[in-house]
């Protein structure tokens, strides 16, 4: 049985369960006879594949004595190990201790695998406990955690210290909009009218006693595809003798490369097999250049036309993006006045007193996802509010195989996140008394 599939199901019942909703919502009506049995279906389908997953994630539970198991047959080929002086969690002989608790590193959880590889190819037998554990493994790492395969789950709280820190303090991730769902497809309500447009819900001026003009809601629906970021680590045996080492270095890796990846694909992302990126959507405002503006320049008129091209609103929660490059530019630009010159960029704890640097009022984060000098996407000013992500409930799931790469001596670690991402608006937005038109994503034409 698999969860993933389940969970998949659970999700498009849910997601037809709403497209009814809102389809009677829209068209201002009672559910008809027909969506009522409909809605009592999927209802009974949901609540089936609910206990269905709670049975599967009871299963899984089972791996949470993987350490002890694994540990108990560890002893093949391995010397007694001995307590590094210390470190109240370490192990000593075949048992790791913290208090009445038991702790088991990524890097540990490994060198046991490895030598239960080593029973194998030598034409031994698993442990028994082993066998059952492996029979029970969770159905959504068949590849990897089944008797078919002979792999080992990775114990599950190691997902969510590497969720943290992709999402961390300077990850674009951790500032978007963020969504979790269970099913590898997300609908989307948009709601892309303006107050002041003539499309959506209105609002009248009306006389005394006088005749109220109706309106409706105008919402628009979406279905977006969740992608798949994917890291595969084929490791060998003689890195697993120093497990603590393999443990440090996935743990730091890992993390490096998909925060890139996400956060690349944030601002360049072509939508293909990827999230669409900033550069890349319809709502991106692209401010020209100033005449007669020298190659690979930046000017204080530059910084000054972008920002006057926000939307209102989202200057709170705004930041400039911008490739290192253009650092040395930025100390040279200044709005001239009548007695001095007036600074547009202030470095941190200076005139500014933040303790990050700051353009035209907003932080700047200097980021290597963004272009080179002169080329359009060198510097953005962007809301990242108004950018959706949508992240598989779970976030990263890591599995460890001994049998992808066994005839050379091999333990693969796998890692997979699903994720997507777009802007909230479509297009940009024209103001009611301009012609200018304002957005949440703003950048500069290149200039080479």
């Amino acid at each position: 049985m698999d969860v993933e599939l389940l969970r998949e199901k659970l999700g498009k019942c849910s997601a037809k369960s709403i497209e009814i909703l809102d389809k009677a919502g829209l068209e201002d009506r009672d559910f008809t006879p027909d969506e009522i049995k409909k809605i009592d279906n999927l209802l009974a389908e949901s609540d089936k594949l609910k206990k269905q997953i709670d049975r599967v994630s009871k299963v899984e539970n089972l791996a949470g004595d993987l350490a002890e198991q694994a540990l108990s047959f560890q002893g093949v080929g391995r010397k007694t190990q001995p307590t590094p002086i210390g470190r109240p969690n370490a192990y000593s002989g075949s048992q790791i201790t913290v208090g009445n608790q038991r702790e088991f590193s990524l890097g540990e959880m490994a060198l046991a695998v490895q030598n239960q590889a080593v029973v194998a190819r030598d034409g031994g037998s698993l442990n028994p406990k082993a066998q059952k554990i492996l029979a029970a493994a969770p159905a959504e790492f068949s590849t990897e955690g089944t008797g078919a395969d002979g792999g080992f789950a990775v114990p599950g709280d190691f997902k969510t210290e590497i969720m943290e820190k992709v999402s961390g303090e300077d990850s674009l991730l951790a500032r978007c909009d963020q969504i979790t769902t269970p099913s590898n497809r997300f609908h989307v309500p948009k709601d892309e009218t303006t107050p002041w447009g003539s499309d959506g819900i209105q609002a009248y001026w009306e006389a005394e006693a006088g005749y109220l003009d109706p309106s409706k809601i105008a919402l628009e629906g979406e279905d977006v595809k969740l992608n798949k970021l994917t890291a595969l680590i084929p490791v060998s045996s003689e890195l697993l003798e120093d497990a603590p080492a393999l443990d440090s270095y996935l743990r730091r890796k890992v993390p490096i490369i998909f925060d890139w990846k996400v956060s690349d694909a944030i601002i360049n992302g072509t939508g293909a097999g990827r999230p669409t990126g900033i550069l890349n959507s319809g709502c991106v405002i692209s401010i020209a250049k100033e005449s007669g503006q020298a190659a690979n320049t930046i000017q204080a008129e530059n910084i000054i036309n972008m920002t006057a091209r926000l939307y209102g609103p989202c200057f709170k929660n705004a930041v400039w993006l911008a490739n290192s490059d253009i650092r040395p530019q930025l100390s040279s630009l200044f709005i001239e006045g009548t007695s001095s010159s007036i600074p547009v960029f202030l470095p941190a704890n200076a005139l500014s007193a933040k303790p990050f640097e700051t353009l035209n009022g907003r932080p700047i984060i200097f980021h290597q996802a963004c272009q080179t000098l002169g080329d359009q996407g060198d510097i953005i000013l962007a809301d990242f509010s108004q950018y959706m992500a949508i992240l598989k409930t779970g976030g990263i799931r890591d599995d460890v195989s001994i049998h992808l790469y066994f005839d050379y001596d091999l333990v693969a670690f796998r890692f997979i996140m699903r994720i997507s991402g777009q802007p909230w608006w479509r297009t940009a937005i024209t103001p009611p008394y301009a012609t200018n038109t304002l957005s949440a994503f703003v950048t500069l034409d290149a200039r080479a």
